[in-house]
């Protein structure tokens, strides 16, 4: 569970924080500041979006499940519901296309139905 908090939970931030520069008009200025730190730092972001969104749907249950673990050891769960939101978008997505571009995925991540 730890594990996959970490990893699957990393992945749903950076997506909810890629989609928040692109809504705002200021990803390619994240980028900059990303690729400052590490060079190839944008790229692997692009690249773990479009390849996690077509596993996105097993991903939404096990954030939960991860909420519930944090919770039960006393610790805020709500991070992880929040992702596990991200990746209902995602998996949402999904269903129109096989392969979807970075585009795709960020329009789906901000314009989800309700």
């Amino acid at each position: 569970m730890c594990y996959a908090a970490y990893s699957k939970g990393t992945t749903a931030l950076l997506a909810a924080i890629l989609a928040t520069a692109e809504s705002l008009g200021v990803r390619d200025e994240l980028y900059e500041q990303w690729n400052m730190d590490d060079p190839n730092f944008s790229e692997q972001v692009n690249h773990r979006m479009t390849r996690v969104t077509a596993k996105a749907w097993r991903f939404e249950g096990e954030m939960h499940e991860i909420a519930s673990t944090f919770q039960d050891a006393g610790l805020p769960g709500g991070f992880h519901e929040s992702a596990a939101e991200i990746y209902r978008r995602m998996a949402a997505a999904q269903g129109e296309s096989e392969a979807l571009s970075l585009i795709e995925i960020l329009d789906a991540l901000q314009n989800h139905p309700a």
